[in-house]
């Protein structure tokens, strides 16, 4: 088939980003998805600015789904420098220039099934070693991008040098314990992230062919990168968490914030959605303007802390406490029922006259799939009203 006029029926899809652990899964189902009904699929992938293993590898089970209806027409040196490194040629055109070397053994044709290497009998070591057939391993049971990635970097080494016994560990995990045979290479190279050495890729029985040696070093700095990404990722991941939940924090009492809160009735209404019931309790400090203009804002601060205490130790572990206001609070407690919320409504009282702290609170009960939003807006209705009668009450 003449490469430079493709056929009419013949699909280009276009590559472009990155090709890595977080694109792999869906590029492989566009291209297999592509190639459906027989046609041929050739990808430009000149635009694709980085690739890892993972992804290099997404597009040879792609190629090997579709029966080798798969080529790459158009590739970034990287992506050809990485599928020469690893032997992937078959991705390429029959008219594509070849590597130098190019192992037989592992270039697989459009109808001929790839031969399994013979194995001796081995007790698997720790570490991610690569079993008679690479695929069968599957994805990292780590759920991280070492998992994944290093499981892929296994498969691509096998494809190139099938004879041997490829494996990837971490720092404390020990290596494949196999004996060397005669005449084949036992090849090791660490995995450096900010000079600290955080794991290795190791190879026994190796052909000690030039090209291995250099497979070995690029699939061990592609992994180096991910790990490294991976700490970038998790530091950023906990920047981010630390810094939502300081957003959600009232810096004076300790308790969640208005936005916390409101977050909170989020995430619980869906709960209620599930079938939960919950109950929610508006309060109100009933001195504090007073004790600010009597006795000071420390006074008065001093009394919003008393109170967030009470009402955090009056809750239950699952319960939350809020700080909604200036000197309103919020109480938020799921799984509670409708005869719940009377008791609740004492209860705070109780403990916060016990505390020295006047206050007026009403409570009110979400059922199974109600509107907790609307709960908590009668709720907070009703504690005003009760305030108000209180105070025409005192006057």
């Amino acid at each position: 088939m003449d490469r430079c006029a493709p056929d009419p029926a013949d699909v280009v899809l276009r590559l472009s980003g990155d090709l890595d652990l977080g694109t792999a899964d869906d590029v492989r189902r566009r291209l297999v998805a592509a190639g459906g009904g027989g046609a041929r699929v050739e990808v430009d992938a000149a635009a694709v600015d980085f690739v890892d293993c993972t992804g290099l590898t997404a597009l040879v089970a792609a190629r090997e789904t579709l029966d080798g209806r798969l080529h790459l027409v158009a590739a970034s040196e990287r992506l050809l420098a990485l599928v020469r490194w690893t032997g992937c040629d078959a991705l390429l055109p029959g008219d594509e220039p070849q590597a130098e070397r190019q192992p037989p053994s592992e270039l697989r044709t459009e109808h001929q099934p790839e031969p399994e290497p013979p194995r001796e009998p081995r007790t698997e070591p720790r570490g991610r070693t690569a079993s008679p057939d690479p695929a069968a391993e599957g994805p990292g049971s780590s759920g991280d991008g070492w998992g994944a990635t290093s499981t892929s970097a296994v498969m691509l080494l096998h494809r190139l040098d099938p004879g041997a016994r490829w494996a990837v560990t971490r720092v404390g995990e020990a290596p494949p314990a196999v004996p060397d045979r005669p005449g084949t290479l036992r090849l090791e190279h660490p995995l450096v992230v900010g000079g600290e050495v955080v794991g290795a890729v190791h190879g026994s029985d190796c052909t000690g062919e030039e090209v291995v040696g250099e497979a070995v070093e690029a699939v061990a700095a592609l992994l180096s990168a991910v790990v490294a990404a991976d700490r970038r990722a998790a530091s950023a991941l906990g920047a981010l968490t630390a810094a939502r939940e300081m957003a959600e924090l009232d810096a004076l009492t300790g308790l969640l914030n208005r936005r916390g809160w409101l977050a909170a009735l989020l995430r619980a209404q869906e709960r209620c959605r599930e079938g939960a019931t919950a109950v929610v309790a508006a309060v109100d400090l009933d001195d504090l303007k007073r004790v600010n203009d009597a006795e000071g804002h420390a006074a008065g601060d001093a009394l919003l802390r008393t109170a967030a205490r009470v009402l955090a130790g009056t809750c239950r572990p699952q319960d939350v406490a809020a700080r909604t206001g200036g000197d309103e609070f919020g109480v938020l407690a799921v799984g509670s029922s409708a005869a719940g919320a009377s008791a609740l409504e004492r209860r705070l009282e109780a403990a916060l006259a016990s505390a020295g702290v006047r206050a007026t609170v009403a409570a009110g009960a979400c059922p199974a799939e109600g509107d907790l939003s609307a709960t908590w807006t009668a709720a907070d209705a009703a504690m005003c009203a009760r305030k108000r009668r209180r105070g025409a009450g005192r006057g």
